[in-house]
């Protein structure tokens, strides 16, 4: 495998040996990232080993060549790479064998801010896109939070990914609703929550934001891409149907395939697809990894900012919170979301919450430079009126002036 390392004044060219040794590592190590940890059987120090053996083989080289003021990093996988998040690697170190948290251990995260490209083309087209997204919002945010209690119709009526989460108890979101309420105060913009947050809504309102947060249920199909999801909330046409016949040609309007979005237009500057795996999907040589993700890119949404694994409900709206104030400062996207990563590992409390698992499913794709919120709709109200007032005062004395003559 070529690796290729760039700065502005340099390039460089190393070779990496691609064995079954290192796909079997590589492996190994994307099961221990994507499960959560058994809090009685925590094994910080054979993490380490795994995280560190794969830091020597993938990145050891490229980044001795980069000078050392270096702070962040875009890395254009490839392969079965574009499904791993490099902040989780860890560097070398004399210490590293006596840590006892995960927290303690001196991750790739810890030094660089990270986002990633699925080439160097779709890079630069997605900087060139982020203009024309910036031209096209209306407003700061809109965040979408469906509720699940009125799905429709018979388990056997359902995707079978949706069917297993009813019977397992896991179909509703306990934070979804206050995640996204909590940013949309922060961005001073608009929360769809519950039986508002449905498919059809989407389509009509996501184009006038310049970020929108799809907070629910995503649906992997890693076998035909295209049938991956996003699960909103039935319209009140769905939920109020009976299908008495039992068959399955029930509609499924709450359900947004990635499909329907590359068939839509979405300038928004950035997409958060705060759900679990919407960067994964099948894996096509030459293309990358057909994702949802990949489908909002092809829809005109210079930015997605997505996930690798199944997410932790709680720990996933703590790290969304933080993200967007760090957002709301004016960091880049890269660096807010590395902050509110880091942010939760030191504060995670018990140390099973520090395991990678809780918060580094989330990485950004495309350009991460600060986004230009437009304003908010008060302060577009409040201008709007001080506009009104000048004009009616100066309508009043020019009024006094002709009465005088």
């Amino acid at each position: 495998m070529f690796v290729f390392t760039l700065t502005h004044q340099e390039l460089w060219l190393d070779t990496l040996s691609l064995t079954d040794s290192l796909d079997s590592r590589l492996n190994t190590f994307q099961n221990q990232l994507q499960a959560p940890p058994d809090p009685d059987m925590l094994d910080v120090l054979a993490y380490n080993e795994l995280a560190t053996e794969l830091y020597r083989l993938l990145l050891e080289k490229p980044l001795s060549n980069l000078p050392a003021d270096i702070q962040s990093l875009v890395i254009v996988p490839d392969g079965k790479l574009a499904q791993l998040n490099f902040g989780t690697l860890v560097k070398p170190g004399p210490s590293n064998e006596t840590v006892s948290r995960f927290s303690q251990l001196p991750y790739v995260i810890k030094d660089y801010d990270l986002h990633y490209a699925a080439s160097a083309n779709l890079w630069v087209e997605s900087i060139k896109q982020t203009s024309e997204a910036n031209n096209h919002a209306r407003y700061a945010f809109g965040g979408f939070a469906p509720a699940y209690d009125s799905l429709p119709g018979k388990e056997e009526r359902w995707p079978d990914m949706l069917a297993s989460l009813v019977r397992a108890g896991e179909v509703q979101l306990p934070g979804a609703e206050k995640e996204v309420q909590e940013i949309a105060e922060i961005m001073d913009g608009d929360a769809w929550l519950g039986a508002e947050a449905t498919a059809s809504r989407f389509r009509e309102k996501a184009p006038e934001y310049s970020v929108v947060q799809l907070t629910m249920h995503a649906l992997l199909d890693d076998q035909e891409s295209l049938n991956s999801c996003l699960v909103f909330s039935p319209s009140t046409e769905t939920r109020t149907e009976r299908d008495t016949t039992g068959s399955n040609n029930s509609k499924t309007d709450y359900l947004l395939y990635a499909s329907d979005i590359y068939s839509m237009q979405l300038p928004n500057r950035m997409a958060v697809l705060s759900a679990c795996n919407t960067g994964r999907g099948q894996i096509k040589k030459g293309e990358g990894v057909m994702s949802l993700s990949r489908a909002f890119m092809y829809a005109g949404c210079p930015t997605q900012t997505i996930s690798l694994w199944n997410v932790s409900d709680l720990a996933s709206s703590t790290i969304m919170v933080q993200f967007y104030e760090y957002l709301a400062d004016g960091l880049s996207v890269d660096a807010s979301l590395r902050n509110a990563q880091l942010h939760y590992l030191n504060n995670s409390g018990h140390p099973v919450y520090s395991h990678p698992y809780y918060w580094a499913s989330f990485i950004t794709i495309g350009d991460s430079s600060p986004i230009a919120f437009r304003e908010s709709r008060a302060i577009t109200v409040i201008a709007f009126g001080l506009g009104l007032l000048l004009v009616m005062g100066i309508g009043i004395v020019l009024y006094k002036k002709q009465m005088k003559k």
